[in-house]
């Protein structure tokens, strides 16, 4: 999947594309991770909260940085926001919806 480079038609029907698929997949993951330690612990502490944000932050950080790489990826700013982005708002929606 790494070295999967999409074909022209799709982007030109969806301009933006890679970039809902990267809020949405690091969006999924925090939620998941969050939702799983919240059910375990039975709490939801503000070091957990940090603690999630932190090494997932730090992994999209890095997985943004190995595609610099890859064949036909490069390193988006853009798309380091909306991972970013994505694992605040998965992880927000955990603590509000389980107040």
């Amino acid at each position: 999947m790494i070295f999967y480079q999409p074909e022209s038609s799709t982007y030109s029907r969806f301009s933006h594309l890679d970039k809902l698929i990267h809020f949405s997949l690091f969006f999924i993951q925090s939620l998941i991770t969050s939702k799983t330690i919240y059910l375990y612990r039975g709490d939801f502490s503000y070091n957990i909260f940090i603690m999630i944000i932190f090494i997932l932050t730090v992994f999209g950080l890095f997985t943004e940085i190995q595609q610099l790489y890859i064949p036909f990826r490069s390193f988006d700013y853009y798309d380091l926001f909306l991972n970013v982005l994505g694992v605040f708002s998965g992880v927000f929606c955990v603590k509000i919806f389980n107040k």
